[in-house]
């Protein structure tokens, strides 16, 4: 009866506990970490460009298989565009948000979802 005990129940409690308490993150409030990335469907170009009042802030290459990620350290809430040519879209990044889009070049407007993590106070993806 102990062999089992230890056999079964005690490391699915062990697991239990560490994934209870493993997935708490806090972010610091010092931190602008923000993710943007996406695949992009029949591209137009073999880069998506991320400006920030018309200035180019970064150009992110598209993979092979056209998707795409990219890490900001250090990007302060606001709005932001985002352009495949010839289309662009508007976005609006806070602290540590993430953001992921997919997208069908031949049908940018109607194809265009979004998914991502903003705020724990203004999450609507949850």
């Amino acid at each position: 009866m102990i062999k089992n005990y230890f056999k079964y129940f005690l490391p699915l409690t062990i697991i239990a506990l560490t994934s209870l308490t493993s997935c708490n993150k806090a972010f610091e409030p010092d931190s602008f970490v923000a993710y943007f990335g996406g695949e992009i469907i029949n591209p137009q170009d073999n880069y998506v460009l991320f400006l920030k009042d018309d200035t180019v802030i970064d150009t992110i290459f598209l993979d092979k298989n056209n998707r795409f990620l990219h890490k900001f350290d250090s990007l302060s809430p606001g709005l932001y565009t985002f352009k495949h040519n010839p289309e662009y879209q508007y976005i609006y990044f806070d602290k540590n948000d993430s953001l992921m889009i997919r997208l069908n070049s031949f049908d940018f407007d109607n194809s265009l979802t979004f998914c991502g993590r903003g705020d724990e106070k203004n999450n609507f993806f949850n």
